[in-house]
This record gives structure tokens, sequence and C-alpha cells, in this order.
């Protein structure tokens, strides 16, 4: 009886011990996981600091202004307690440093940081106010971590060659297309960037992010722009029409020079002029590249009650007729579409690229008016 009670007892001596054994590896386990976890946390906000003012120490050799711009961000030192200064900073100086806390770095597109930091844009170094425990040893700056191998830190100045890019287009309704680009080649040591994107005609830029797709709904030449991570951009144009089209001008603004003649009005996609010498004309050159072999016809869709013809002249600076194909209008003030063919000219047929144009558009007559909707080049 009692030698089973004490066979009790030390079983459950034995069972205690093993308890506590068992719960002292998990609690070491769990803070080990959560030390591992800090430590990843603390290494990721700094290099995504170090990359932000890897970029900022390109862009400051860029203008004055952006040296300006760059500088009104952040705090001075002193508003960091003087003991705490020298314990981060080490035997690194202070001088060239500022203080940044999570608002000023929301000032630099650095969200979500949990920590604040001093920044030295002449020197590209990073300093942590708040530090991270590993092993016992509290660390402030990424280069003293044991072991750490990151390509911010030691920073060298190979991003500075733009990205190349291809352009896509898909049809998704009348006069509605989805532009994606493609293709992304980062010649810097960089990836990820944004996207803005507008006519060539326009002088605003639409901004889309890093959404590397976006719909249209306006035919025309569009500028396309990428600029990656590091400040680099590149823009190609690209020509947004109907498959059978390569070139169409409706005139949601007008961007051209003209001679003799008047620009009464051009809104809601209608231009509307008058002639006020015998010779108008409007200069419509480098807007297009087309083979008239592939693209035959210049139509137009216009309306005049006093316009009788109209001529083109495909090529820049024309000194006589050898590239001029003229057309009959009717002038009854209603809308009429016009086909000029430029195969009726054999010397424009096989001219084997065509940029554009000098537009006559009432050949000899003072005082004539008339609308144009669009213009544009069809197969």
């Amino acid at each position: 009886m009692n030698n089973q009670k004490g066979i009790t007892l030390i079983t459950l001596v034995i069972t205690i011990v093993i308890l506590l054994i068992l719960t002292g590896v998990i609690m070491n386990n769990g803070m080990e996981s959560i030390n591992t976890s800090k430590k990843t946390a603390f290494i990721a906000e700094l290099e995504m600091i170090q990359a932000k003012v890897n970029i900022i120490y390109e862009k400051r050799k860029e203008s004055f202004e952006n040296i300006d711009y760059y500088n009104s961000i952040g705090q001075d030192i002193s508003n960091v307690e003087q003991e705490h200064l020298n314990k981060v900073l080490g035997e690194t100086g202070k001088a060239g440093f500022k203080y940044f806390n999570s608002s000023d770095l929301k000032r630099l597109d650095l969200d979500n940081i949990n920590q604040e930091v001093l920044i030295n844009y002449d020197t590209r170094e990073i300093v942590s106010l708040t530090g991270c425990e590993i092993n016992g040893i509290k660390y402030y700056k990424l280069k003293d971590i044991p072991n750490y191998i990151g390509h911010n830190v030691n920073y060298i100045n190979s991003n500075t060659q733009a990205p190349e890019f291809t352009v896509s287009k898909t049809k998704l309704g009348e006069n509605e297309y989805r532009i994606k680009i493609e293709n992304i080649v980062y010649n810097s040591n960089v990836t990820g960037g944004t996207v803005k994107y507008k006519l060539y005609s326009d002088t605003n830029w639409n901004l889309n992010g890093e959404n590397t797709n976006f719909i249209v709904t306006k035919p025309g030449l569009y500028d396309i722009c990428f600029t990656d991570s590091a400040g680099n951009s590149s823009i190609v144009q690209k020509w947004i029409h109907e498959e059978n089209e390569i070139f169409r001008e409706d005139f949601y603004e007008y961007n051209y020079n003209e001679q003799g003649t008047t620009i009464n009005s051009c809104s809601n996609s209608i231009l509307d002029i008058t002639a006020i010498t015998t010779n108008p004309m409007i200069y419509m050159y480098n807007i297009t590249e087309f083979n008239p072999m592939e693209y035959r016809y210049i139509e137009m869709k216009y309306r005049t009650i006093n316009n009788s013809n109209v001529k083109f002249y495909l090529i820049e600076n024309p000194i006589d007729e050898t590239y001029a194909i003229t057309n009959e209008l009717e002038k009854d003030g209603e809308w009429h579409n016009v086909l000029i063919d430029l195969w009726s000219n054999e010397n424009v047929k096989n001219k084997e690229e065509i940029t554009g144009w000098r537009f006559d558009f009432a050949e000899v007559q003072n005082g004539v008016s008339m609308q144009i909707d669009y213009i544009r080049v069809v197969k």
C-alpha cells in the first residue's frame, strides 16, 4: 500500500517536471518566434525607407527645387533627446541628419512605418530611433545587424536607365478600348512603377497609379508614360482607332497652325472655320504615319453653304501640285462625308510614307465657311 503511494508520488513529480520542461520549450520557441517577427518587420521597414532615400538622393541632383522640397520634410534633430541621440548614432556624426516621425514619412509616400528614424540625404544613411534587439543586443542600423545582406544599404547608382515596354489595345465597344502596358523591361536595379497617359494634343496627364491597364473612349494618338520606382520614365505613343483606320481627328481641341483662316470655334467635336483670304489653309503635319498603299482614303465629315471644294497637299511645304488632290463638296448646309482617294494621284499613291498634309479648305474663295466633324485616314 505504502509502496503504491510512493510510486504514485514519483509519477506525479516526473509528470510535473516534464510539463515544466515542455512549457519552457514552448515559451522559448514562442519568444524566438516573436523576436524573429520583430526582426523581420524591423528590417523590412528600414529597407523600404532605404529604397526611398536612394531615389531621393538621385532626385535631389536634378534641381534646386527638388532639394528645397525634400529639405522641407522632416524635423530638426534637436527634437530627439540628446542621450538617446548619442546612443543610436554611436560614432556617426550628427551633421546632415533630420528626424522623421510617421507623419513625416507619409510625406515621402512611406505609409504604415511603425518607427521613428533619422535620415541623412547626403550620405543615404538611415538610423532607427526604435531599434531592434537581437540576441540581447540592440541594433539601430541595418549595416550593423550580424549576417545582414541587404541590397539597398550598400547603394550603387545604377538606377539611371529608363524602362522599356510595349502597349496593346483591346476593343470593348464602340470607341471604347482597354489599353495595357506589357513586356516591361527594367533597365535599372528596380522593379515596379506608375502609369500616366494623355491624348497627344492634351497638356494634362491622367494618373493611373501602379495599374498597368486603363480604358479610353476617345480615338486619337496617345502618350503613355511608365515611370519606374527609381524615377526613370519612358513614353510610348499609340494610335487608338478603329481597325480600318490609322488616324482620326475629332477636333475635341484645336492644335494646328493655320493661315488666312479664322477659327470661329472648336467645341463638341466640331471645328468651325472661315476663310479670310483667297488661299486659306490649315497645317496638319507630323500627325500620323502610314503607307497609302494600305490606307487609301482620307474621309471628312463636313457641312457648308458656300464652299465648292477642298484640296489636300500630302507633303510638307508643297511648292507645286505634285502631291495635291482636290475634291468637290456639297454646299447645301447638310452634313456629308467626302472620301478623298489617295490613289487618284500616282505620286501620292507611290509615296511610301505620309505623315500629314496641308489642308486647303477653300481654294481661291474668300469669306467661305465650313464646319468639320472629323477627318480620318482609312483603308
